[in-house]
């Protein structure tokens, strides 16, 4: 009613905008992602006629590009996440506007698998958070953001100490919120690379029990019961990972269709169903994930050192669906599929060492 009635008056753009903003957050709620986006479109184009001082474009652009970053289309998610941070910095520079972008994109880039980049952004968010709101959640959580990418950067013993202050702040402010679950969850990521596998499966039981608790049966559960089903078919409890990761997979399949969640979800359950024998449906997973896989590299955005990043988060499957292919003495197909990623990899690695020489930098993948 309000969108309808703000339309009626032209002059009124910002109670336009600010109507479809309200309908594009409940959609968000609702997890129509697609819709969601759709409105935030709209909202943008209202934004842009509107004078930089009343505008407040960031916010429109942040919510275009954070929608399709759950679709998993990268390639737009971007620009308008750029959108976002330039009209920020040139009429809207306060620490926390800056901060949230920097917060987004940093999940941009970790979901391309660009984690410098991600390390960057949450650096920035985190600074940005000391400065206005020490002590406060949002800092417990920006910290948690760089102590994710500082894992996957390898960076085991910073990583730890940014997710120990943050779920220090997380247990004084919410005890037993889905923020503090995030967290566990990271910190068991860290047991688990150590290989300490019991401490890990605590951990990601903990994050799963909150989890499913406060958001059950929506995409926050996705990655809490991916990463328990992982580690407990580590330890060899077949039943219950089968559980996590088939509800993982569903969860996937209807959230965030053809990504690469998805993958990483049927490539969880088809290792476990290699090892216990099935091999039949472990390579139907697997090729499925390939498909996935596929579909997500034409809406990566990036550069070339993007594509790179991806592929090499990706190598144990190819070579896992080959080593199916070779057992059953299919080695033509195995030797193709491996050359066929063999020749991507090399592309990409040609295409991003000329990217950096022209950039004057280092290839630091």
């Amino acid at each position: 009613t309000a969108i309808r009635l703000a339309k009626q008056q032209p002059t009124a753009l910002d109670v336009m905008a600010d109507a479809l903003n309200a309908r594009g957050l409940f959609l968000g709620e609702l997890g129509r992602t697609a819709e969601y986006v759709a409105i935030s479109e709209e909202e943008l184009a209202v934004r842009r006629r509107l004078p930089p001082n009343e505008a407040q474009l960031w916010v429109a652009a942040l919510n275009v590009g954070i929608g399709y970053a759950e679709l998993g289309q990268f390639s737009q998610a971007e620009p308008a996440m750029l959108e976002a941070l330039h009209f920020a910095e040139r009429h809207d520079p306060r620490p926390s506007v800056l901060g949230a972008v920097y917060t987004n994109l940093g999940f941009l880039y970790g979901g391309r698998k660009e984690y410098r980049s991600a390390a960057d952004m949450f650096e920035r968010a985190v600074a940005s958070g000391r400065q206005i709101t020490p002590g406060s959640m949002r800092l417990a959580n920006r910290l948690a953001d760089l102590g994710s990418a500082q894992r996957l950067l390898g960076r085991q013993h910073v990583a730890r100490r940014s997710l120990q202050e943050a779920l220090e702040i997380q247990r004084r402010l919410a005890p037993g919120s889905l923020d503090e679950a995030q967290t566990q969850l990271l910190l068991a990521q860290i047991e688990r690379d150590a290989g300490r596998l019991e401490a890990a499966r605590a951990g990601f039981e903990t994050a799963s029990q909150i989890f499913h608790k406060l958001a059950g049966g929506t995409l926050h559960e996705l990655e809490p019961r991916r990463e328990l089903g992982e580690t407990l078919t580590a330890l060899g409890m077949v039943r219950a990972a089968r559980i996590e990761l088939a509800a993982a997979l569903a969860l996937a399949a209807q959230y965030v269709p053809q990504t690469g969640e998805h993958a990483a979800a049927l490539y969880a359950l088809g290792r476990l169903e290699r090892r216990e024998g099935h091999t039949d449906i472990a390579e139907r997973l697997f090729r499925e994930a390939l498909r996935a896989l596929e579909v997500q590299y034409g809406l990566l955005g990036g550069n070339t050192l993007t594509s790179a990043s991806f592929s090499a988060a990706f190598e144990p499957l190819y070579k896992d669906l080959a080593d199916i292919l070779i057992e059953r003495g299919e080695d033509d197909e195995a030797l193709e599929l491996l050359e066929r990623f063999r020749q991507r990899s090399l592309r990409e690695r040609i295409d991003a060492l000329h990217f950096i020489e022209i950039a004057g930098g280092e290839l630091t993948l």
